[in-house]
């Protein structure tokens, strides 16, 4: 059954509150930042449940004036090479820094068959064999 998006959206000690500014008078989240979908470039949801999404169909990145913009802590020896402006962004990517490529990449003829043979000479073929 679906959620209702009317509903409140965090839960704590079995008490539920609509805003994460509810969770931080409490002493929880004291360093979130709420972000949506209108904060990223484009994260829209498939149209049912059972319906994937095509991987890098979607833009993760955020958007000029988001929130989360600088907003991130610096880890040592973990996000302190990815920053750009500043503190690092929280979320998926930090912005201004290339997306990661996942997956096969295409092959590179040219260092695919750079073994020496790209003469033809096959005479060398030979001399490794006996």
């Amino acid at each position: 059954m679906p959620q209702d998006p009317g509903a409140p959206h965090f839960k704590c000690d079995d008490v539920r509150y609509d805003r994460l500014s509810d969770l931080q008078a409490i002493g929880v989240e004291v360093h979130g930042v709420e972000a949506g979908f209108e904060d990223l470039v484009y994260a829209e949801l498939p149209p049912s449940w059972d319906q994937p999404a095509e991987p890098g169909s979607r833009d993760l990145r955020l958007v000029d004036g988001a929130a989360a913009i600088d907003a991130g802590a610096v880890l040592d020896n973990l996000n302190d090479p990815f920053p750009v402006t500043g503190p690092p962004d929280m979320g998926a990517f930090e912005r201004g820094q290339p997306l990661p490529s996942y997956g096969p990449r295409p092959l590179n003829a040219a260092l695919l068959f750079a073994d020496g043979f790209e003469s033809g000479n096959t005479s060398l073929w030979d001399s490794v064999a006996n």
